[in-house]
């Protein structure tokens, strides 16, 4: 499952592409980085990851939000419970639009379930941070929103 902060503004977005000090203060929770091409046509989805070409398919398209308050502040995630099919493709369409992209995860050392994922564009050398979320495999319905705000409050 991936959860994501709903924020409108992309101000968590912007902090990291302008203020390196946070990269650098999270970095001792990384455990891995991967670089990835991420192909998007009209023809679908694709990932180009360790030299092999992925076709992504959307099985199953579950998406809603839920309002949680934590120390007196409400936050509204996006819970995504899609589920993805992937085959190894044998080409590209002619026609698409290349993203290349670094990964990067990062695992608290209090709750390892809990994985913050920060995407990363990379082009010419720069590096900014287009998308992040949280990966948790959900149990009992519960949302560990603590282990959450801990790396909300890295971010900011």
């Amino acid at each position: 499952m991936k959860i994501y902060i709903e924020d409108n503004n992309n101000t968590i977005l912007k902090k990291l592409a302008s203020n390196k000090k946070i990269m650098h203060n999270i970095e001792k929770y990384l455990v891995n980085k991967k670089n990835i091409t991420k192909i998007y046509s009209k023809y679908g989805f694709f990932d180009i990851n360790d030299n092999k070409i992925y076709s992504t398919k959307i099985i199953t398209d579950n998406v809603y939000k839920k309002k949680v308050i934590y120390e007196k502040n409400e936050i509204n995630l996006l819970i995504d419970n899609s589920k993805l099919e992937k085959h190894i493709a044998f080409q590209l369409p002619y026609e698409h639009v290349c993203m290349p992209l670094i990964i990067n995860t990062y695992v608290n050392t209090v709750n390892k379930n809990l994985k913050l994922v920060v995407e990363n564009l990379y082009s010419t050398g720069d590096i900014t941070p287009i998308n992040f979320y949280f990966e948790y495999c959900l149990e009992n319905n519960v949302i560990p929103i603590e282990d959450i705000n801990v790396f909300l409050s890295l971010l900011n």
